[in-house]
């Protein structure tokens, strides 16, 4: 990962904005690399911002212990990754549990849709629409669609794959198969006659069932 590249951008977004809110002043080529206190190398983050920009400067350098000690001096003052990661959790989870149920303002309906609009209902469907969103209905057209063009292509090539193969098997049997190179058994090649070429007729005259 370029950690260079991603300090570098957030030192830009700094640059490049103005906030009317809490930010920390921040130099740009730390201090303990002979950096200024000029407006040049000085640049207004936000607490969190300024918390990820000493920690980018440890991976970019990490031989230097005065980096290291900076930011490791940040910590107490501030919770660190994992504790916010443990609260952010806690937060969602109590947010899914105020939302479960009869708590949920949405609780007992279902979207409902006649193909040209589409709409909430409490449980009833009226006639002429059926369950589920416009757009997942589009979608499930635009599949089936697919996958019926797909379904025909694949038939369309084995109809082109099949039939000089079916003419040569009429006249010469599975012999002129085999002499022209073919590599599976005549079941095989019976089968998918059967499947695919409905002019096919099998030597004993009989309905093949597949």
């Amino acid at each position: 990962m370029n950690y260079q590249k991603i300090y570098n951008s957030l030192i830009e977004r700094g640059k490049n904005r103005k906030i009317e809110f809490y930010t920390e002043r921040h130099h740009i080529i730390p201090r303990c690399m002979g950096g200024l206190d000029n407006i040049d190398n000085l640049v207004d983050l936000t607490p969190e911002e300024h918390y990820l920009a000493h920690q980018l400067l440890v991976k970019i350098y990490p031989k230097n212990y005065a980096l290291v000690k900076a930011a490791q001096m940040m910590i107490p003052n501030r919770p660190s990754n994992k504790m916010y990661g443990w609260l952010r959790r806690k937060f969602c989870d109590a947010q899914s549990k105020c939302q479960t149920g009869k708590n949920n303002s949405q609780y007992g309906t279902i979207w409902i849709t006649n193909g040209i609009e589409q709409s909430k209902s409490f449980g009833e469907i009226p006639d002429g629409w059926q369950r589920g969103t416009l757009n997942g209905l589009i979608n499930a057209k635009r599949s089936s669609e697919a996958m019926k063009e797909k379904s025909n292509i694949k038939l369309e090539n084995k109809h082109k794959e099949l039939r000089p193969l079916y003419e040569i098997y009429k006249v010469e049997g599975f012999d002129g198969i085999i002499n022209i190179g073919y590599k599976y058994s005549k079941q095989n090649l019976v089968t998918q006659f059967a499947k695919y070429l409905p002019e096919f007729v099998p030597q004993n005259g009989k309905p093949r069932k597949v």
